[in-house]
């Protein structure tokens, strides 16, 4: 039986890291926020929709320091940190549990799923946990956690 570890060195071997990173891209702190701002001024989210994203932003950073968890590419060295990032500059980005891409792009999926009922939303998180995944900076548990964590906010928030 695969491991996780051993799922993403094997993924790693497949040579899609331009389009991975482009993928993450969008959900990377600035990005997200200029997108948010521009869905928030283009009436696309209401104020609600900002509380839910930002509560579920907050409680994902409260988890890394919380957990700890180490990113995959610093524990083992046979997964590469793909994204020539070096996230151990911050508190917030040093840990990978749970995946704050993969939070913010559920959350804001989950939004726009309720407000224009197209299940093509619903492929955003998991490329966008895929992409993670296969950068080297998050486990499969990392997204899968995220995942939840979205769906418990935007369900009971």
């Amino acid at each position: 039986m695969l491991n996780e570890t051993e799922i993403m060195i094997n993924l790693q071997k497949i040579n899609i890291k331009n389009p991975m990173i482009f993928c993450t891209s969008f959900f990377n702190t600035n990005n997200f926020i200029i997108l948010i701002l521009v869905l928030y001024l283009t009436s696309i989210l209401n104020n609600n929709d900002i509380y839910k994203i930002i509560l579920a932003v907050l409680i994902s950073l409260i988890l890394k320091i919380f957990f700890k968890r180490n990113r995959p590419y610093i524990i083992n060295k046979h997964i590469k940190n793909l994204t020539n990032i070096n996230h151990e500059k911050s508190l917030f980005t040093s840990y990978s549990l749970p995946s704050g891409h993969t939070v913010q792009a559920t959350i804001l999926c989950l939004i726009l799923l309720y407000k224009y009922n197209n299940e093509a939303f619903l492929c955003l998180p998991a490329i966008i946990g895929i992409s993670r995944i296969y950068l080297g900076v998050h486990y499969i548990s990392d997204v899968l956690l995220a995942i939840f964590l979205s769906i418990i906010i935007y369900t009971y928030v």
